[in-house]
């Protein structure tokens, strides 16, 4: 009697060269990240006693995300910056220190293109130091005990701080961050359980669609080479990538003579700005149910630590200016006279602080879909919340423009 083997030899031979075609690519794969982690220290981040996360001091980390490969170094503070190099913490030159969330940071972007490091190209000429003390997930509490820390236990100084306040530090105050008997950024305390809060990784962009899906994408990167490669090229038979999306909606609206455009042409179907612009985290501008669900907690304390902040600054003669910012959700929801703009504009005016508002470079009002999208794609990394390249461009030279009233050539 023939084996089921033997009665379907075809799939027989299939089966066992899939299985041979994995354990190749399990086994290449693990081959090459022995090899990668001889040559490189990947992931910078640590944990910090007192402002809760940092990075290494002088490290390096061959990066990599949704825009490519890059080169991610610190320098002896812990700050991302061009190469590993030493800080003085006294100088005679004008300097100046950044400090933000992910945006500030300049996630998924060498240094070079981050806004942060195009302002430092353009001043370092007039001979301004800039530094950039931002990291991912940063918001008020962390802001005024980092700076607290800089200037009071490592003895940094610096004639002015520019604080890039986030859309999500609002729900990191409400949600996440707490300030221990010690005085030390600690992850909040569940009322509801005994636990702290699961906390989060501080690597990466945590906006994440399905947990699930994402927990397989990231096994299957980590294990595999050839699988992920070919899951990627069914997708994108399957639907339409990125740059293709991005190339529609820019033929969309160059290609249109009317003044109305006719947004049809969108793709709606694959538009996964979608998932980008339903975010809770950033919808709290626009719609009072997400301000009530965290804002009403978050925002006291938001103003309590930058008040700690201000107090600070002033008591060490460090000029302290505040910038906002939109999200993708500001730009399709046209919120021009965004809550978040108001909050910080009033706090500026009564604390006497410099305020920048870049909303109105980005935010734009009576526009259609297209538009709104063609902006989107064009300054903002695909389907993320961060910036890209071009988007960092953008602000560094607005804020240049407003800051030192010079323009980046």
């Amino acid at each position: 009697m023939q084996s089921v083997f033997e009665k379907n030899p075809k799939m027989t031979i299939l089966v066992i060269v899939i299985i041979l075609l994995i354990i190749m690519d399990f086994s290449l794969s693990s081959i090459y990240s022995k090899i990668k982690e001889n040559r490189e220290r990947v992931g910078l981040g640590i944990p910090h006693q007192s402002y809760h996360h940092d990075f290494v001091k002088n490290g390096y980390s061959a990066e990599s995300g949704r825009l490519g490969d890059y080169d991610l170094y610190t320098n002896s503070l812990g700050f991302k910056d061009k190469s590993n190099r030493k800080i003085n913490r006294n100088t005679d030159n004008r300097r100046i220190v950044f400090i933000g969330d992910s945006f500030t940071e300049g996630i998924l972007l060498k240094y070079q293109d981050t806004f942060v490091g195009r302002i430092d190209s353009v001043v370092s000429e007039q001979n301004i130091e800039v530094l950039n003390a931002g990291r991912v997930s940063y918001s008020p509490i962390i802001y005024w005990r980092k700076i607290k820390y800089l200037i009071e236990d490592i003895k940094l100084k610096f004639d002015e701080l520019v604080v890039f306040i986030d859309i999500s530090d609002l729900d990191d105050e409400a949600s996440y961050y707490d300030l221990s008997i010690d005085g030390n950024v600690i992850d909040q305390i569940d009322p509801n359980s005994e636990s702290t809060i699961k906390p989060r990784d501080y690597r990466i962009s945590w906006l994440i669609s399905n947990q699930n899906i994402e927990n397989i994408r990231l096994f299957l990167r980590k294990n595999f080479i050839i699988i992920p490669g070919v899951i990627n090229w069914f997708h994108d038979i399957i639907f339409e990538d990125t740059h293709a999306l991005q190339s529609a909606n820019n033929v969309s609206v160059k290609n249109s003579s009317k003044k109305e455009i006719d947004t049809t042409s969108v793709p709606k179907n694959d538009n996964t700005w979608d998932l980008v612009l339903a975010d809770r985290r950033a919808n709290w501008t626009v719609d009072d149910k997400y301000y009530q669900e965290y804002g009403v907690r978050g925002k006291p304390r938001m103003v309590k630590y930058m008040d700690k902040l201000v107090n600070l600054t002033n008591e060490n003669g460090i000029e302290l200016t505040v910038v906002v910012y939109p999200w993708p959700s500001q730009i399709w929801y046209e919120d021009l006279k965004s809550i978040h703009v108001r909050i910080w504009q009033d706090w500026c005016g009564q604390n006497g602080v410099n305020f920048i508002n870049l909303f109105p470079t980005f935010v734009k009002i009576y526009l259609n879909e297209a538009q709104k999208l063609d902006i989107i794609n064009k300054y903002f990394v695909p389907y993320d919340l961060h910036f890209n390249k071009e988007g960092n461009k953008l602000v560094a030279d607005e804020f240049i423009k407003q800051y030192f009233n010079i323009s980046d050539q």
